[in-house]
């Protein structure tokens, strides 16, 4: 398998050419800045639904009725017009990915080597991503075009995240129907674009912040950050501290 991967200003782009039997890169070949794949493109088999509430590892479009519990090693991928009936859990060392996906109940994504993405679900309940310590070098991890109906906490992690867009026209902020707490992590937070029904607070976090262009309902505290490089255009009731 042959997969491009865009460089930046200092990094060029690069072919990785990967023996599919063991997912091994045995080659990486540099090429332009922004290299673009053309060709026939292997999309994953697609399940209804996971066998059972502990075995979601893999893709799937249908309906899980019940909790969904993400293990260590499991790889679970939720498409568009995917439901979950339930509860998402996902433990360390597991990871899940929903696009287009309705979650009735609440998500809870914890613990070391544990990786997501969220693009344009819907969540029911509250979401929490909390205490995944792993370096800044890990990926990025991303959460757009998405409705929380309730709180939406993103607290202790050392990964690297954005909540909401730079770009819309790729994916839009969230909506976050009550509060978004953003506080204590060590690596790249952007908060971009996000429509917060009641309260916005971020603090004490010491890696690269960016909080501009929310739409905060209720108060805007941005308090004790260490490294926050933009701050402006966002909108509340009041706002207090850095993020004026």
């Amino acid at each position: 398998m042959y997969v491009a991967s865009q460089g930046n200003d200092t990094v060029p782009g690069t072919v990785s050419v990967i023996a599919t039997a063991s997912n091994a890169v045995i080659a990486q070949i540099t090429v332009g800045l922004q290299p673009i794949a053309f060709g026939i493109f292997i999309t994953p088999e697609v399940q209804s639904a996971p066998a059972s509430g502990t075995s979601c590892n893999g893709v799937f479009n249908g309906t899980f009725m019940g909790d969904i519990t993400v293990s260590a090693g499991q790889d679970c991928t939720f498409i568009d017009g995917g439901q979950v009936i339930g509860n998402v859990n996902v433990l360390p060392g597991g990871h899940f990915s929903g696009t287009g996906t309705k979650i009735t109940k609440n998500v809870t994504i914890s613990g070391p080597l544990t990786t997501w993405s969220m693009v344009r679900n819907t969540v029911g309940g509250n979401a929490q991503v909390q205490n995944i310590p792993d370096p800044p070098a890990s990926p990025t991890n991303f959460m757009c075009g998405t409705t929380v109906n309730g709180d939406l906490q993103f607290q202790n992690n050392g990964t690297a995240v954005q909540i909401g867009s730079a770009d819309p026209l790729i994916c839009a902020g969230n909506t976050i129907g009550g509060n978004l707490q953003v506080n204590n992590n060590t690596s790249t937070v952007l908060i971009f674009d996000n429509v917060v029904g009641n309260d916005l607070q971020v603090g004490n976090n010491t890696g690269a912040l960016d909080v501009v262009g929310n739409n905060v309902g209720g108060n805007l505290q941005c308090q004790g950050n260490s490294m926050l490089i933009m701050g402006g255009m966002n909108t509340a009731k009041q706002t207090q501290g850095q993020c004026n």
